[in-house]
């Protein structure tokens, strides 16, 4: 969402619980989506197109995969694009390509290492701009907590049961003076 907003995007956060719905206006979304107060399926592309101005989603980022990937391809305005980038929500959702025919869609995948393996140069480029971003001040990477590395399970347990917010540092022994852990 902090990318999406330094590069003037207006982002809508589709979110699977109210409790996140601060963190992702704090994080930059513009709106709020609470999947679980909507039947995705039947109401998120009207609640895409009443934020929209009925155009739609120029581009879907997915991490959930099914059921919500066919509903978020769904919402996507003409000539859009949806990214897939992980299946938290479920199993890798089935393409109906006739979506991407009918409003000339892009569907596409992103897999960070296989650019970090087969393209060094864009990787360090992008990663360039990024910290660019940051040291701007456009970029707050919110820190939640950080763990000692003998600690890891608990924040493993946070993204198993889908509590995280944010990002968890586990900590080895050089830096654990250095970031608060928690105890």
């Amino acid at each position: 969402m902090q990318l999406a907003k330094a590069h003037s995007a207006f982002v809508i956060a589709a979110i699977s619980t109210t409790a996140k719905a601060d963190f992702a206006r704090a994080q930059g979304a513009d709106a709020v989506i609470d999947l679980s107060a909507i039947d995705p399926a039947e109401d998120l592309r009207a609640s895409v197109g009443a934020l929209s101005g009925g155009r739609g989603a120029d581009v879907v980022i997915d991490n959930l995969g099914s059921p919500v990937f066919e509903a978020c391809l769904r919402s996507l305005a003409r000539s859009g694009r949806i990214v897939v980038v992980g299946f938290a929500g479920g199993p890798p959702a089935s393409l109906r390509t006739n979506y991407l025919l009918i409003k000339n869609l892009t569907a596409t995948g992103l897999h960070w290492s296989d650019y970090r393996d087969d393209q060094p140069a864009l990787v360090r480029s992008v990663q360039e701009e990024i910290f660019a971003l940051w040291q701007a001040g456009k970029l707050h990477p919110p820190v939640t907590a950080a763990y000692r590395l003998d600690q890891a399970v608990r924040p493993l347990r946070h993204l198993a049961e889908r509590r995280a917010l944010g990002k968890f540092v586990l900590l080895t022994e050089r830096y654990q003076g250095r970031v608060r852990a928690e105890p």
